[in-house]
């Protein structure tokens, strides 16, 4: 029983004393952590992530194991360093640090995080050596962060910090891709033109047509009396009816009865 404990107690004084080995010392002054890392100094850039906690230029700080923060805090930073204010960044840090809502996350010691900005492409049409070449020019910025953190962990007493080192790169880019030379289109040809169509012959007008000469009236036909078939007989109408039904002659049909009333009178005599 008491080879273990004192096992058990060898390991935390061996756990303890690797944990202090493996911190980092320095000091705070003028908004910098100066650190001594394995015998060299590095400074480092400082955001207060704790409103609550004050630190005084030459206070001794040592780094903690990892970096523990809310969670969106980090990436707050990374987006907004290259284009916002240190008061104004320093104010939306404590917005997030402060909030308890928010769960803590934790980031390895050393921490790198990248953030890369690329302009507005130009596109231009260049003549090189002879060749023309479709040029595609931009500039690229790049933020190459580095973390590591100050402090107690959150506990009271000690502020805790988020240092940092940026490396700025800015890099003009090009691209050139090659316009491939086609070849010349051979010209169209003259087309050739068309014969005119002959003209058409005009039609002779119509000779006009003779009118035609006017039909004779019909003389109407006298109404025939029925009444006495003897007497109808006899009747010039009847006799001038029968003549041209046979087409004996008006002065036929005269002499004739001429010499009908010639016998009669001499009879009377």
């Amino acid at each position: 029983m008491n080879k273990k404990f004192v096992a058990s107690f060898l390991l935390v004084l061996m756990l303890g004393s690797i944990t202090t080995v493996a911190a980092d010392s320095g000091v705070y002054k003028n908004g910098k952590v100066t650190l001594n890392e394995s015998g060299v100094n590095e400074t480092y850039d400082t955001i207060c992530v704790d409103e609550n906690r004050i630190i005084y230029d030459n206070t001794k700080v040592n780094t903690t194991n990892n970096i523990t923060i809310r969670d969106g805090a980090l990436d707050y930073f990374v987006d907004n360093y290259h284009n916002t204010s240190s008061d104004e960044l320093q104010n939306g840090m404590w917005n997030i640090t402060q909030n308890t809502s928010l769960p803590f996350v934790t980031y390895e010691d050393y921490y790198k995080a990248q953030k890369v900005l690329n302009s507005t492409k130009l596109v231009t049409v260049e003549e090189i050596n002879g060749s023309n070449y479709t040029v595609t020019r931009w500039t690229s910025e790049t933020y190459d962060f580095l973390f590591r953190m100050v402090g107690d962990g959150w506990n009271i007493g000690i502020q805790d910090l988020l240092i940092y080192k940026v490396d700025y790169i800015k890099n003009l880019i090009e691209e050139f891709e090659l316009i491939p030379i086609e070849d010349p289109v051979d010209p169209v040809g003259p087309i050739d033109p068309v014969d005119p169509v002959d003209p058409i012959d005009p039609i002779d007008p119509i000779d006009p047509v003779d009118p035609v000469d006017p039909v004779d009236p019909i003389d109407p036909v006298d109404t025939v009396n029925n009444t006495n078939s003897n007497d109808s007989n006899d009747s010039p109408a009847a006799v001038s009816a029968a003549m041209k039904e046979t087409g004996i002659p008006i002065i036929a049909v005269l002499l004739v009865l001429l010499a009908s009333l010639g016998l009669v009178v001499v009879r009377k005599k």
